[in-house]
């Protein structure tokens, strides 16, 4: 992964989030995603955090390329687009269940 667009291209439905940073709201840390649709615009959610772990969809837009920073083949932060600038969120890509149960 070396772009957003290398991002956005992973993020496919199904693809599992992890939240490893979150400075806006740090309780999120070790959450989980679940990435349910993505258009050129915004990506869709689930998430097992507390108050959203009954299947609620949430959105997020894409955050522009200039605020994406890749940390490595896996992981990447980007600055969020709320009030208050100065707030990141870093996030993991996590392997696919099928992969998990088959090293386990």
């Amino acid at each position: 992964m070396r772009t957003l667009a290398d991002i956005k291209r992973r993020a496919t439905a199904g693809t599992r989030l992890e939240v490893i940073g979150q400075t806006k709201r740090p309780v999120l840390v070790g959450t989980k995603r679940t990435i349910t649709r993505a258009t050129g615009t915004h990506w869709y959610f689930t998430t097992d955090a507390e108050g959203y772990n009954d299947g609620t969809e949430l959105d997020q837009p894409w955050p522009k390329a200039r605020d994406t920073r890749i940390i490595d083949a896996d992981t990447f932060e980007y600055d969020l687009p709320h009030p208050g600038k100065g707030h990141v969120i870093r996030l993991r890509f996590l392997p696919d269940a099928e992969t998990e149960e088959e090293t386990s």
